[in-house]
């Protein structure tokens, strides 16, 4: 209260919160030397519990001398305005997140592109580390396809052994076309069926089905090995997105497909033009044929009409 403060002036050096502790020093510091800026914005730590925004505006006291000796201030809670302030802040990282990945998704038709921009997005949205996306085969099981801080074993084993839908982590958020979320060691162990992804330390896993229409088209997952947690609104991110970049990534497998498609049609041209070339050539070798015997027979006819002209005439 103002009257706690008339009666202890320096009680707000208790009531300053441990992470701005240097800040006001660094004023206080300042204020002996004559030096004060017209207002501060710090944390307290409210005697009722919780952490408060402050802002303060000063007005130097001093002496005839002009040395400082007291400070006129009003101190105003703000700590709405902060929070609305960080809200915002949120707000718009969020949507810058979400038209990176947009732009990622879109900027190009090769999947493999669009995997590892997304991969690398994801790690930069959630602060973490690792990760690694599948695809789902026809096969119904999950093919790696993008990774970072990925295992050589966990590679080895995803690449080489089909991970059915339903099995280990990502199988299961495939299976259930929902996100699942594991927030510490025990919960990522309980959920670890592949003996490659229990050897592996990790302290947080989050996995996303991309899904498009009613089809899981793959799996999104991003891992750490340290206590670091990302922030909720980061996961919800990642929700958000995961219907976009499932699209891309279909868009981007039928446009291979239509790719492979038309090199297959082209080759089947080439092929049928060769064909179609040499029937020509062997047609036009037996028009050639007949021509020639046509043209021997017309010669032959007119030798034997001449002959006969000679016989007729008794020559």
């Amino acid at each position: 209260s103002p009257e706690e403060f008339y009666r202890s002036p320096l009680l707000i050096l208790q009531a300053i919160h441990p992470d701005w502790q240097g800040y006001f020093a660094t004023q206080w510091a300042s204020l002996l030397q004559g030096e004060m800026p017209p207002y501060y914005e710090y944390q307290i730590i409210h005697p009722a519990g919780g952490v408060r925004w402050l802002n303060q505006r000063n007005v130097l006291v001093r002496d005839a001398e002009g040395k400082p000796v007291a400070i006129e201030g009003i101190v105003t809670d703000i700590t709405g305005r902060k929070e609305a302030e960080e809200e915002t802040r949120s707000a718009h990282e969020g949507l810058d997140a979400i038209n990176r990945i947009i732009m990622a998704c879109a900027s190009t038709l090769d999947a493999e592109e669009i995997l590892n921009k997304v991969m690398d997005e994801a790690l930069r949205i959630t602060g973490l580390e690792g990760g690694t996306i599948c695809y789902v085969t026809p096969g119904q099981t999950l093919h790696i396809a993008a990774h970072r801080a990925t295992s050589r074993a966990t590679i080895e084993d995803l690449s080489t052994h089909a991970i059915k839908i339903g099995e280990c982590l990502c199988g299961e958020c495939a299976r259930d076309h929902k996100p699942l979320i594991l927030r510490d060691r025990e919960a990522v162990l309980k959920f670890s069926t592949r003996e490659a992804t229990r050897g592996e330390d990790i302290r947080f896993h989050a996995a996303f089905p991309l899904i498009t229409g009613q089809r899981c088209v793959g799996v999104l997952c991003i891992f750490t090995r340290t206590d670091k947690k990302p922030a909720e609104q980061s996961l919800q991110l990642l929700e958000t997105v995961s219907a976009q970049i499932a699209m891309a990534i279909d868009n981007a497998r039928l446009y291979q497909k239509s790719i492979q498609h038309a090199i297959h049609l082209e080759e089947k041209v080439r092929q049928r033009t060769g064909e179609l070339e040499a029937k020509n050539a062997e047609l036009e070798r037996f028009n050639k044929l007949f021509v020639d015997r046509e043209m021997k027979m017309v010669e032959l006819k007119e030798r034997i009409k001449k002959l006969e002209g000679q016989v007729g005439s008794g020559k």
